[in-house]
């Protein structure tokens, strides 16, 4: 019969591993000599409610495993693209509308079945670049305000789950009625650090998802912003972190000219942010 003593090392051990070290999901320990693209999940590590990736496909289940069903989230995406592709989302709602866990494997190997006459590998159903909407379309409350820090204009139009855009109306003395299209919030690179500032602080009492893809700071071969500006938005997560209900970092090494490129400014993330993960 065990010791009362026994008893509080082994939670002791527990509590130790629980704050001290990181999660691999999945590792693939040749990734810098691998293909991430839009299908391949490498490497996924969690550290507390961050979570590293090679690319952000994995980033659903990633909020999945760490954000509560029921409540309501807002939503910022800093990421060179939208990834807001939008597919059949019948298999994934499927999937979470059983009453169990969801294991990583299951999210990751969803595919679609093609013809009987056709020979061809499955097609994955969860990619780099529409993993977005098939959340959303699951968890609409996960995306209650959405911010998009990306390179290319973010309409509503276009982060709709049925692609269809939203208007307001307001009246005008000299026109009546006006109709005006809802768009998410649109960041510019400029405005990035004090709207992350401004965003995140007035929460309404709704913590945030911010899914950082490193990709953002390239032009796929070129490193677009400095050191000094990657850390001032650092600064600014650091800052705001009580409010970050989920970080997911996504390296994308075929967007940032290889895996050299995207490691070393994970790392240099890494320490500002103060993760113990260094790759």
């Amino acid at each position: 019969m065990k010791s009362i003593l026994d008893y509080r090392f082994n939670i002791f051990c527990l509590i130790f591993l629980c704050v001290n070290l990181w999660n691999i999901f999945g590792k693939n320990k040749n990734f810098k000599k691998s293909e991430s693209l839009s299908s391949v999940l490498n490497i996924l590590y969690q550290e507390g409610c961050t979570y590293i990736m090679d690319n952000h496909l994995a980033a659903g289940w990633c909020w999945y495993n760490t954000l509560d069903q029921h409540k309501e989230y807002n939503f910022c995406h800093i990421d060179q693209h939208d990834d807001l592709a939008n597919d059949s989302h019948d298999i994934v709602q499927k999937l979470f509308s059983e009453d169990r866990k969801i294991s990583l494997d299951e999210y990751t190997s969803l595919h679609y079945n093609h013809p009987p006459q056709v020979i061809l590998p499955p097609l994955k159903v969860i990619r780099w670049d529409n993993y977005i909407l098939h959340m959303k379309s699951v968890f609409p409350h996960w995306f209650k305000k959405e911010i998009y820090a990306c390179h290319d204009f973010v309409s509503g139009e276009r982060s709709s789950v049925t692609n269809v855009q939203s208007y307001d109306s307001y009246f005008d003395p000299d026109k009546g009625v006006q109709d005006v299209p809802i768009h998410p919030i649109n960041v510019n690179c400029y405005d990035l650090s004090q709207t992350l500032e401004e965003q995140i602080s007035n929460n309404e009492e709704r913590l945030w998802i911010v899914n950082l893809d490193i990709d953002y700071f390239f032009n796929d071969k070129l490193q677009l912003f400095t050191d000094e500006y990657i850390e001032a938005i650092c600064n600014q997560i650091v800052k705001e972190r009580e409010k970050i209900a989920v970080l997911t970092i996504a390296l994308s090494p075929e967007c940032c000219n290889g895996w050299d490129n995207s490691i070393r400014v994970y790392n240099y993330i890494a320490e500002r942010l103060s993760l113990e993960m260094r790759l």
